[in-house]
């Protein structure tokens, strides 16, 4: 199986591609501004990842290429996942931690990471990246596969929706609220048990996407073994 040129994918789907770029901006200015809020500044940094996302709906960007692209970035997401989980855990658990002078609850440990992190314009950038790569770079692979891996795309796609979908409706609108603060709260974390499961069913999500794309990639090894250029 070879995966087929950018020069075989038909014009008139680009502009659907282009359609579904620009509502997508749209829509993240105005969530941004209107439903969390956020800052001027949050909404340049998701305007800026849309900038840098934009070749990825390019008629010169070949399967092949999104391909490793997806795997990039979803290797990055699980680790963001796991790392968040470290906190998460530690809430849940509700344990305090000890510096060796001083005990420091659970709460408040979360509450300086996630506060930190979450007002890092770096740190939010890479996740806008990581959520316009799946918008942007699954679609597209779907109009340019071949039959064959049509159906692995497709579920790559019922996962990112599931997996981004409860991530946008559970945990970020708790993020918002630590994110906005300048003194800690207990009740910031209160119910954070629905986070972590969102997190978990994130991570679910992303697992079977790595396995996914390894289904898609498979062929394409197999044949550079047998002719080097062949997926080129």
């Amino acid at each position: 199986m070879t995966f087929p040129s950018a020069a075989d994918v038909p014009r008139n789907w680009d502009r659907y591609l282009v359609g579904a770029w620009a509502s997508s901006l749209i829509f993240y200015v105005l969530w941004f501004q209107f439903g969390l809020p956020a800052s001027n500044a949050d909404c340049c940094v998701v305007a800026s990842a849309h900038v840098v996302c934009l070749p990825l709906i390019s008629r010169r960007m070949t399967p092949a290429a999104l391909l490793g692209i997806c795997f990039a970035t979803n290797g990055l997401a699980i680790g963001f996942e796991l790392i968040d989980l470290v906190f998460d855990i530690l809430v849940v658990r509700d344990l305090p931690v000890h510096d060796g002078q001083s005990s420091i609850s659970a709460r408040r440990i979360a509450w300086l990471y996630y506060n930190t992190m979450l007002n890092s314009k770096h740190v939010n950038f890479g996740i806008a990246i990581i959520l316009m790569v799946g918008q942007f770079a699954i679609p597209a692979s779907i109009m340019r596969s071949s039959l064959q891996v049509l159906g692995s795309w497709m579920t790559l796609f019922a996962m990112m929706v599931a997996g981004n979908g409860a991530y946008l409706l559970i945990v970020i609108p708790r993020y918002n609220f630590i994110r906005a603060s300048v003194i800690f709260e207990e009740s910031f974390f209160d119910g954070w048990s629905a986070v972590i499961l969102a997190h978990l069913w994130l991570l679910f999500c992303q697992g079977v996407a790595m396995v996914v794309l390894c289904h898609i990639a498979r062929p394409c090894l197999e044949h550079q073994r047998i002719r080097p250029k062949a997926c080129s």
